[in-house]
C-alpha cells in the first residue's frame, strides 16, 4: 500500500517539474531537457531528480546547478 503511494507521488513530481521547466524561461538555457525519473525518500524530505539533456552546451555539472538555483 505505502508502496503504491509513493509510485504516485513520483510520477505526480515528475509531470510538475515537467511542466515547471517547459512553462519557464528556463529552458531558454537548458536547451531541450527530460525529466526521465524521479526517486523520493520513504518520508518525503528529499527527492532525486534523473534528468536526461539534448542540444545544450552547457555541462552536466552546469545544468544541474542551473536546476539546484531553481528548485
Amino acid at each position: 500500500m505505502a508502496k503504491d503511494r509513493i509510485i504516485r507521488i513520483n510520477d505526480n513530481l515528475k509531470k510538475e517539474i515537467a511542466t515547471y521547466i517547459q512553462n519557464s524561461n528556463l529552458k531558454d538555457d537548458l536547451g531541450f531537457l527530460s525529466v526521465n525519473h524521479v526517486d523520493t525518500s520513504r518520508d518525503l524530505s528529499g527527492a532525486k531528480v534523473f534528468i536526461s539533456s539534448f542540444q545544450t552546451d552547457k555541462t552536466n555539472d552546469e545544468l544541474v546547478g542551473i536546476l539546484n538555483d531553481n528548485s
